[in-house]
């Protein structure tokens, strides 16, 4: 093989490997944690979210609001990065959760919705809201907002 030929079977190996990769995850920031705009919370951290969300704190600290989580239907990309990167969790262990909390402090599970208009509206019309959308998702409406960025 001459250098040429060579330098042809390495950029056609190169694109072939590159084909061959995964696509990137997502980033960081094409997901957030929503709460009504009403609630004193302007930012949380990953263990605030897990607390709250689990109902590990059933009430937000100022204000004394319930906390009401939404939960996403099915396994949309969102609820996948959700579960996995800051619950810790995966389907299974989030179902023997709620099971677990009706259980042992009569509290009820998270609502169950279809998409991310429906988790914002869930949220904008409860004071005590907490759910996660994608970031596309988020606009301008003045009635939620984003306390953390996954």
């Amino acid at each position: 093989m001459n250098a040429m030929q060579i330098k042809k079977v390495v950029v056609i190996t190169m694109g072939v490997l590159a084909l061959a990769l995964p696509a990137p995850a997502s980033t960081a920031s094409e997901f957030v944690v929503i709460v009504n705009s009403k609630n004193f919370s302007d930012q949380m951290d990953r263990q605030g979210v897990r607390d709250h969300f689990l109902m590990k704190q059933s009430h937000w600290k100022l204000g004394q609001e319930k906390v009401k989580p939404v939960d996403q239907s099915g396994e949309p990309e969102v609820r996948v990065a959700f579960l996995k990167n800051l619950l810790k969790m995966n389907n299974y262990g989030v179902k023997r959760h709620w099971v677990e909390v009706q259980y042992q402090q009569a509290l009820r599970p998270a609502e169950i919705v279809l998409g991310d208009k429906a988790v914002i509206e869930y949220v904008a019309s409860h004071v005590g809201g907490i759910g996660f959308i994608r970031s596309s998702s988020l606009g301008n409406n003045g009635r939620v907002k984003a306390v953390l960025e996954f």
